[in-house]
């Protein structure tokens, strides 16, 4: 994100805007991909917590992918 605009400008408050939205955006996808989810294993039917990314149910010890559809 540039540093100052100048608010007066027009150019300037678009460019803050699309940065500004930019910078949501790119927080909000980072908390996301943090975050630890319930889903329900596709193998053994237990729910479980898992993050974004392989991982192995801990009842059956089958891999469960998960992965998330951004679009941006």
């Amino acid at each position: 994100m540039k540093s100052t605009y100048k608010l007066s400008s027009k150019s300037d408050m678009k460019q803050y805007a699309k940065d500004l939205e930019q910078r949501i955006k790119d927080a909000a996808i980072e908390e996301m991909m943090s975050r630890m989810y319930d889903v329900t294993c596709p193998t053994c039917g237990t729910s479980v917590k898992v993050p974004v990314g392989k991982s192995l149910c801990p009842k059956c010890g089958e891999e469960i992918d998960l992965q998330l559809d951004i679009k941006t």
